[in-house]
């Protein structure tokens, strides 16, 4: 229970934000949101030991006395897999399920600002530490191409055939792991969570929309408010000359195939 690393693996704009949000309402769970490797010199809110501290308060006096240490020095002795057992050890400490939303752009999609692996180093660098299980969270590449472009922080950064390739490489990885289709939960959220919950090992509980308005601890679209329920963006049919852009790409038909998408 307890001494598993769960992970949870998805681009950005595919609906993490909302979906993680509900697995953070599920009793004894403790979400870490957008966590990523390349973030763990950074002393800010995407630094998981600054969420593990103030979202939960998961560090000991002693803990916070040794971080500051680390904080002098900028992070840079302070070795992510490090920080990330710790962090375990105080979940399990509170018989609590430390969850990992994963920063995944950062290893698939190449940008001004983003050199892409095309793997996850985040499980690289916990695999050996503790048992990991593995899930991710998918979204249809059309709509999620249209949502990037329609977010000020992510349109104009990628071209459409670069985030093509990464995402078929991103259906590779999880293709072996699993997966859920964001489509799926915004029509039935309960059937799709109780999915995930399993596939985690975490447990469901079916009240969690009572605590969903409040739920805070989270990272991702500032767009979305925290009471805003559980929705699918309409947006207008796509226009021809995207389509064609589309279906052109070799990578835009293997990913769908990889994924069960039409």
């Amino acid at each position: 229970m307890g001494d598993r690393l769960r992970i949870i693996h998805q681009l950005a704009r595919s609906g993490g934000t909302v979906v993680n949000r509900c697995l953070g309402c599920m009793p004894g769970v403790m979400l870490l949101s957008e966590i990523h490797p390349r973030s763990a010199n950074r002393p800010d809110q995407f630094h998981a030991l600054v969420q593990a501290h103030h979202w939960f308060g998961l560090l000991t006096e002693a803990d916070r006395l040794m971080l500051e240490q680390r904080r002098a020095a900028h992070w840079h002795d302070w070795e992510f897999a490090d920080s990330i057992a710790l962090i375990q050890q105080r979940t399990s400490e509170r018989n609590a399920r430390l969850v990992i939303r994963e920063y995944s752009n950062a290893d698939f999609i190449l940008t001004p600002r983003n050199s892409p692996v095309y793997r996850s180093r985040l499980e690289e660098q916990l695999r050996g530490r503790l048992p990991v299980l593995r899930t991710a969270l998918v979204r249809h590449p059309l709509e999620q191409w249209r949502s990037i472009q329609d977010y000020r922080w992510s349109k104009d950064r990628m071209t459409l055939e670069d985030f093509l390739y990464g995402y078929r490489r991103f259906a590779e990885m999880i293709a072996e792991v699993g997966f859920v289709h964001y489509e799926d939960f915004c029509r039935d959220p309960d059937s799709v969570l109780q999915d995930l919950c399993r596939r985690l090992d975490v447990p469901y509980d079916n009240t969690y929309r009572q605590r969903l308005a409040e739920y805070s601890s989270i990272t991702g679209d500032e767009g979305r408010k925290p009471g805003a329920g559980i929705r699918a963006t309409s947006r207008p049919p796509p226009d021809a000359a995207l389509l064609a852009r589309v279906q052109s790409c070799e990578d835009y038909h293997q990913a769908i195939q990889l994924l069960g998408y039409t």
